[in-house]
């Protein structure tokens, strides 16, 4: 496996805990956003950790000849791997992990709240004095965020009720979530992206949308405009993703928001304090443009 993918996978253990290899579809989002040259590689190792994982492999299984003849054989077999890609994944793996050992929860526990753990926030550098005092704040924010997806998901269902050209794939509805994640503005966007996921994680711990898991899949939005339109075209080529969702600002908005138009797919932009002519095509509205944010006046008011 490609030594990029290597260093990429030590940085997020850096950042989030060696835990982050017991969630592949965190993990994927990753490893799309931070190295997305190596695709086929990135979709390699996570299809095969979501195999070890339901055959009761964690990061604190010992690392043997044996395991390691195992776990070749069957990704070999069950997943078409071949035996130097199986074992250029399976030391991918032990190297990263270099002995390391932690006490991950599963995603799997019934919990009536949303536990922060390595994999889904970042370490709070310089200790517990880092630590904010508005917890009130961050419920709201949560309890927002659930809120927001929830609407995004009934837009989503809609469209595809009616009759879309996109489906789902397998037990999951794919939404992608346009974000700055490179540049002077990426810790907003992956502040945004870590939000929504968190809210996603909620909605799929009750059940999902009628049966389906709920995946957002961040990418990167360019500061410029042409370079924006054509990452938003490039991405949305995938037909297994059934709806977009960005805070761009308004020039993007316009450019997204025909795109949506085009492809016949529901953009739900969470950009406040929009004038009209961001969604706006002429004197009409554009038809898969939706706008779902309170301005900065309802929000205060809100909170007020």
């Amino acid at each position: 496996m490609a030594e990029p993918i290597k260093k990429v996978l030590e940085k997020l253990i850096e950042d989030y805990g060696v835990c982050i290899l017991e969630d592949p579809d965190r993990l994927a989002q990753f490893l799309e956003a931070r190295s997305p040259s190596e695709s086929v590689a990135n979709f390699r190792l996570t299809f095969a950790l979501r195999y070890m994982i339901k055959s009761g492999w964690t990061i604190n299984s010992k690392i043997t000849a044996k395991n390691e003849k195992y776990f070749k054989a069957k990704l070999s077999e069950h997943l078409g791997f071949t035996p130097q890609e199986a074992e250029d994944v399976l030391h991918t793996l032990w190297q990263v992990i270099d002995g390391e050992r932690a006490v991950c929860p599963s995603v799997d526990d019934k919990t009536e709240e949303l536990i922060a753990r390595p994999g889904n926030l970042r370490r709070i550098a310089g200790g517990i004095s880092n630590k904010p005092r508005t917890m009130w704040l961050r419920k709201k924010s949560l309890y927002n965020g659930v809120v927001l997806i929830a609407a995004l998901l009934a837009i989503v269902v809609l469209f595809f009720q009616i009759g879309g050209q996109r489906n789902p794939v397998g037990d999951e509805f794919r939404i992608a979530f346009f974000v700055p994640l490179k540049g002077s503005h990426a810790q907003s966007g992956h502040n945004q992206l870590r939000a929504a996921q968190l809210a996603v994680e909620q909605i799929n711990k009750q059940g999902g949308i009628r049966g389906y898991k709920i995946k957002i899949v961040g990418y990167d939005l360019p500061q410029e405009s042409s370079a924006a339109e054509n990452s938003v075209r490039k991405v949305m080529k995938d037909k297994s993703i059934l709806a977009m969702i960005t805070a761009a600002s308004e020039e993007k908005l316009q450019l997204m928001s025909m795109i949506a138009d085009e492809i016949s797919v529901p953009l739900v932009i969470t950009t406040s304090d929009l004038t009209p002519a961001a969604v706006m095509k002429g004197e009409k509205p554009h038809l898969y443009a939706f706008h779902i944010a309170n301005d900065t006046d309802a929000r205060a008011k809100m909170l007020g």
